[in-house]
């Protein structure tokens, strides 16, 4: 504490030294140090000017950065402010915002020399009331004496309650810089959040119209697919293939047959999708749903891949696709068989099941389809992706990026499941990036709602 006598207010000039170089101005305890119970600092017009001089100095970062972690606290109490801001119970701050107009050769000051611009700016508060208790607060010499030839009552940091400010130098304050950008990199990392997409909100659970279970309709998905979930019709049509195949001894070339081959084997694929689509979107439980991605991290995520997996034998389809129609393909015919023999074909199979006439899939123009799977590669989103055989329960969606605070509504698909209880189904979820991400899973959970 100073020596001073004990005051009821006090108003204390600062100049820039102490500010760049001491304790925060509101950190300080003012009433100890002056010895007042009620302290107003004071910061002249020509201060904030100097502190701005700073601020835009790159030459001394250490000063530079202290004047702009000074200037938006002052600037933040004082703007708009008519007079005196309070900081706590006993401290307030206020600015002697007009520059001095005075006889500076009377006064023996230097209107050119920034503390003998504070100094005028002093007397002028003084003769505004000469009953104030005013006091000049520096840590420069020279100011110091001019202030004690004049009158005014001058004091200097203690060293304890004002202590110095260790300030940084150029290297320092540029590793600090470079730290504190690696950690802020350092920190940046996407997180995600997967849920249904109910047009409001991101949920875990969420409720799919049912028309409740069907005892007709789970036989006869039990008498349509094998314990694999395959077509019966499959099944046989491949045992056909292999006789076929075993007919071909001695009249057909080794070329012919592995050109057969090809275009059977594609033939059973897109036969047992057309099958199982049939049977599943007539006797299936049908759900439709959409899913939300957001990416609620620091950071973007890139090649970002969703894997979605519901109960075995489920069938999954894009939504879209269930508008079209279902085409079943041309079966190839083998160069070696005459038409006449033919054991058994499509139309030949049956379980006692009603069986739709499908239309047969028409030729496509394989540069369309090059041009449509271009503009797929280069898509930011795509999805979904559904195997409509063996994997059908399976559906993956892909994203390039997703950035900070993005979401994503993944185009919706439609599920037809099993029937086997009334309750509901779990989605199992798998996601991966390659940034490293940790693998993400998880469980979501759809609830039957009966109608």
């Amino acid at each position: 504490m100073v020596d001073f006598p004990q005051s009821d207010e006090v108003y204390c000039f600062l100049d820039t030294d102490v500010l760049l170089h001491f304790t925060d101005f509101d950190q300080a305890d003012w009433t100890t140090f002056l010895n007042a119970k009620k302290v107003y600092l004071v910061v002249p017009i020509t201060v904030v000017h100097e502190l701005n001089n700073h601020k835009d100095d790159g030459s001394k970062p250490g000063l530079q950065q202290r004047a702009r972690d000074l200037l938006p606290k002052i600037a933040k109490l004082l703007r708009g402010a008519k007079g005196p801001v309070r900081i706590n119970e006993s401290l307030f701050l206020m600015s002697s915002r007009k520059e001095p107009r005075i006889d500076w050769s009377a006064l023996e000051l230097d209107e050119n020399v920034k503390d003998d611009r504070i100094l005028a700016r002093l007397l002028l508060f003084k003769e505004e009331d000469p009953e104030r208790d005013i006091r000049f607060l520096t840590n420069d010499y020279a100011a110091m004496l001019k202030a004690d030839d004049r009158d005014i009552p001058t004091l200097m940091p203690d060293g304890k309650i004002l202590v110095p400010k260790t300030l940084k130098s150029t290297v320092e304050a540029e590793l600090e810089a470079t730290r504190k950008k690696l950690n802020e990199y350092k920190n940046r990392a996407p997180k995600l959040d997967i849920g249904f997409d109910d047009g409001q909100k991101t949920t875990e659970t969420i409720k799919c119209p049912s028309l409740g279970y069907n005892a007709q309709h789970a036989e006869i998905l039990a008498q349509a697919l094998n314990e694999d979930y395959v077509p019966k019709q499959i099944i046989a049509q491949r045992t056909e293939f292999e006789q076929i195949l075993r007919a071909a001894k001695g009249l057909a070339t080794d070329y012919d047959v592995m050109d057969f081959t090809d275009d059977y084997e594609a033939y059973l694929e897109k036969l047992e999708a057309a099958r199982k689509r049939d049977f599943m979107s007539k006797y299936g439980r049908r759900c439709e749903l959409t899913f939300l991605i957001r990416n609620v991290g620091t950071a973007p995520i890139t090649d970002l891949v969703i894997d979605l997996a519901f109960p075995a034998g489920t069938l999954v389809i894009d939504a879209d696709e269930e508008r079209r129609e279902i085409l079943v393909p041309k079966e190839p015919k083998a160069s070696w068989i005459p038409a006449s023999t033919k054991a058994m074909g499509i139309g030949s199979f049956s379980l006692g099941l009603e069986v739709p006439n499908l239309a047969f899939a028409l030729p496509r123009d394989p540069t369309w389809e090059l041009l449509r799977e271009v503009r797929r590669s280069e898509a930011t989103y795509r999805g979904p992706l559904c195997s409509q055989t063996s994997k059908s329960h399976f559906v993956t969606y892909l994203a390039k990026k997703l950035r900070h605070e993005d979401s994503w509504v993944m185009p919706p698909i439609v599920a037809y499941l099993i029937p086997k209880n009334s309750q509901g189904f779990p989605i199992k979820y798998e996601i991966i990036s390659d940034q490293g991400l940790k693998k993400i899973t998880g469980t979501l959970s759809v609830q039957w709602e009966h109608s």
